[in-house]
């Protein structure tokens, strides 16, 4: 990979982000309307490893510019952060950051990361996620060495990228990551078909709602199974989406710890929810009743 050393001017640390480790291959210099143009590069390079390497888009994201992020871990491992999600990167990955990511990501401070990546704005890229249904806020492939060649290819084209005659680039990038989100989401079906059991899934919720937080993107992430598919097969099945399954779950849970009489606050902590105030709106919706009145009602049975 070529790395032109005048773009390192583009480092810098702030609130927001710590650039410090980057290597640029290419920033673009020209007008950046990217909303309204099919394609535009707006910046490549690799992240060498550091402990303090972070970027917050917890407030504005990535709308603005309609940008998307697409990058590739050499190596090490790191984070996104989102929605109240924490996901785990490691060596082999490969994620996408839709336009609408609103969240922050980083290295691991044990083990940082070194990846490559891509910034493309414009509305072919996200265009192109929507088809293969990878529209969501983050999508995380693991386990895919292949792709660091894809990201190669696009350092390539961008290292001889001329801003003022760019339709042929645009056109070879374009090919580039067709083939790229075209390659990740038959393997990730691949996957898919290989592990997904739907009572499976069911069980793991059943077993571990009390031990751990659990959400329809974790649940993807560990069955290789899209956000979409999850939500048909459990409609199907269950006749629910897997949201309310997770939350049925969790009450049916709540219900014996109220009865082993645990504190409201104590059995909203352990249950995840993100408050005991949430946890009584949630209780209330399925039960008809407020935690304190079952809790209350059970020991007169008793």
């Amino acid at each position: 990979m070529k790395t032109d050393p005048k773009l390192n001017v583009y480092r810098r640390k702030s609130k927001r982000l710590n650039s410090m480790s980057d290597e640029f291959v290419y920033v673009r210099t020209k007008g950046r309307r990217a909303s309204v143009l099919p394609l535009v590069p707006l910046m490549a390079g690799k992240t060498n490893a550091d402990p303090d390497y972070f970027i917050d888009l917890k407030i504005n994201g990535f709308t603005e510019r309609y940008l998307t992020v697409v990058e590739y871990v050499v190596s090490g491992s790191g984070y996104i952060s989102y929605n109240g999600i924490t996901r785990k990167v490691a060596k082999g990955d490969v994620y996408i950051l839709y336009p609408t990511f609103t969240g922050n990501y980083g290295a691991d401070k044990n083990e940082p990361y070194v990846k490559k990546w891509c910034n493309i704005g414009g509305r072919v890229l996200p265009a192109l996620l929507k088809a293969y249904e990878m529209d969501d806020q983050v999508t995380v492939f693991k386990d895919c060495p292949w792709a660091e060649q894809y990201i190669d290819r696009i350092h390539n084209v961008l290292s001889e990228y001329d801003e003022n005659d760019s339709d042929s680039d645009h056109l070879k990038i374009t090919q580039i990551l067709v083939e790229l989100i075209d390659k990740l989401y038959k393997e990730q079906r691949e996957k898919s078909v290989k592990v997904i059991d739907i009572d499976a899934i069911a069980r793991y919720i059943d077993g571990h709602v009390a031990v751990e937080k659990i959400t329809v993107e974790s649940l993807g992430e560990m069955f290789y199974v899209n956000k979409r598919t999850l939500t048909r097969m459990f409609e199907k099945q269950y006749g629910m989406s897997p949201i309310k399954f997770i939350t049925a779950k969790k009450i049916e849970c709540a219900k014996k710890l109220l009865a082993e009489n645990y504190s409201v606050e104590d059995v909203s902590h352990a249950l995840h929810f993100s408050s005991a105030e949430y946890f009584r709106k949630v209780f209330v919706s399925v039960e008809g009743m407020s935690p304190k009145a079952y809790k209350n009602e059970t020991k007169k049975k008793k």
